[in-house]
């Protein structure tokens, strides 16, 4: 047993301080690191990959961080790799509660905004969001192919950050 504790202490550099470690080490710490981060994506899902709100946004820049501390040394390799995994547990565990617990899920991933309603801009809602007018008309554009804003029945700004729009019903004659 000691000898198998030798030779990953070795491998990985697990007793050298982060500027001692070898080229070889650190390619084994990021091949065992990326192997880890494969496992963790299967245990949080494919809807955290897709960064759909600032919750999911915030879990990649805490995983990420803690994550690259295994791969360069500045931190303890298989405690790190352990913290990993119970973050992504704990993302897993509150997805799932803002699922079953709405108030949960506006408090982690907030809630939509209307920003236009039967042609009319919101104005505060634009400046809340930082928002121009500009930027609202170039959404509309390139969303729904809308110019004028009488053409719109709703354009709200999602809890994901994109706009959706919904047009008024064309009357033809």
């Amino acid at each position: 047993m000691e000898r198998a504790s030798a030779f990953f202490s070795n491998l990985l550099g697990l007793t050298q301080a982060p500027q001692e470690l070898r080229l070889d080490q650190m390619v084994v710490r990021a091949v065992i690191v990326c192997a880890g981060l494969l496992l963790t994506m299967r245990v949080v899902g494919r809807r955290f990959l897709a960064q759909r709100n600032p919750f999911d946004v915030l879990l990649g820049f805490i995983l990420a961080s803690t994550i690259s501390r295994a791969i360069n040394g500045s931190a303890a390799f298989f405690s790190t790799m352990a913290t990993g995994f119970v973050i992504a547990g704990i993302y897993r565990v509150l997805a799932w509660a803002a699922c079953r617990y709405h108030a949960l899920g506006r408090f982690l991933k907030g809630a939509p905004v209307v920003l236009v309603e039967n042609g009319v801009v919101r104005r505060g809602a634009l400046a809340r969001h930082h928002i121009s007018e500009n930027d609202l008309r170039e959404d509309l554009r390139l969303i729904a192919g809308i110019t004028d804003l009488q053409d719109v029945n709703l354009a709200q700004l999602e809890r994901n950050g994109q706009v959706s729009v919904q047009c008024r019903p064309r009357v033809t004659g």
